[in-house]
């Protein structure tokens, strides 16, 4: 069950507080963490805290400060079995919107919070220990709300401080690490060539909810089919409102103005990139070996628009 920490569960929780920072952070001295167990110890009282016990084992917690998550932890024998998730889920009834930082070379703490719905919003740097940390944001959302949303695309060659949250982003939707996709919009942001670009749309809070991006081949055999879109993705509770035609329109126009008149994607999702105007030019060879389909952009814009995604721009 999950309930309030009570007094009596303090030296329990800083036990998992001290054991989950060390083995979470293997890049910061462990001193660090030890010597700031007093100055935990004492705020914890004044904080917003909840333990999931089971047969009155405390085997988790979560802290937070306001709407500010100061971290969930989870007993070395007990990860991975959905207790962080059960906890983060307790909060979220609580709480119509939270915030979190988590360090950048956290990549499974980030990768969880990704796939609970957080976005990362913006990088810093952690002035205690030098670390570069992403600010994350997550929002109960409510369906009225998300039909009047407003939301804005943005090229990331003119956005570079958002390179970090955007890879992250994209890594999450994908499962390629996040370093291939900073690296390649680190390229972008250069501006030396017309390609690699990507695109990522945001919405009034500034979280990421579409993107994509060109680059030269996306994995099949014919080179000279070339560039490709890729990584075209919307999230679900903003599908249905012309996003992703909206966004696909844009690329073509970006790329058009850089003398690029042609473009091509592989996919399987036939039936909607027909309708946004592409058309199929052949069969390739992917990375797995296997044959896929592959389509040409057309002339002017997609066949279908939809006056949902007036807020790109």
């Amino acid at each position: 069950m999950i309930r309030m920490l009570q007094p009596q569960d303090t030296g329990r929780v800083m036990q998992l507080w001290l054991e989950g920072n060390l083995d979470a952070h293997a890049f910061v001295p462990g001193n660090y963490w030890c010597e700031k167990v007093s100055m935990v110890r004492e705020l914890l009282l004044q904080a917003e805290v909840y333990v999931y016990e089971q047969n009155g084992e405390i085997q988790g917690f979560v802290g937070l400060q306001g709407d500010m998550i100061a971290g969930i932890f989870v007993d070395r024998l007990h990860r991975s079995g959905g207790i962080g998730k059960q906890l983060l889920n307790h909060v979220k009834h609580l709480h119509p919107v939270l915030l979190l930082s988590v360090y950048r070379k956290n990549l499974s703490a980030a990768a969880f919070y990704n796939r609970e719905g957080f976005s990362a919003i913006e990088e810093g740097m952690d002035e205690d220990t030098g670390e570069l940390e992403h600010t994350m944001r997550w929002a109960r959302r409510e369906k009225e709300t998300l039909q009047r949303a407003a939301v804005t695309l943005l090229r990331l060659r003119e956005h570079p401080e958002l390179a970090s949250c955007a890879a992250l982003w994209f890594s999450a939707k994908w499962d390629i690490p996040a370093q291939a996709y900073r690296e390649s919009i680190r390229q972008c942001a250069a501006g030396k060539e017309s390609v690699p670009q990507w695109y990522v749309v945001q919405n009034e809070n500034r979280e990421i909810v579409a993107g994509a991006g060109v680059i030269e081949n996306d994995f099949h055999d014919r080179n000279d089919l070339a560039p490709n879109v890729c990584a075209l993705f919307v999230e679900e509770a903003y599908r249905g409102q012309g996003i992703a035609r909206s966004v696909l329109d844009a690329i073509r126009q970006d790329l058009s103005g850089m003398g690029i008149r042609k473009l091509y994607l592989v996919t399987d999702h036939t039936e909607f990139y027909e309708k946004c105007g592409w058309k199929f030019r052949t069969l390739v060879i992917g990375g797995d070996g296997l044959p896929e389909r592959l389509y040409e952009s057309g002339d002017g814009k997609s066949a279908v628009t939809d006056s949902g995604a007036g807020g790109i721009q």
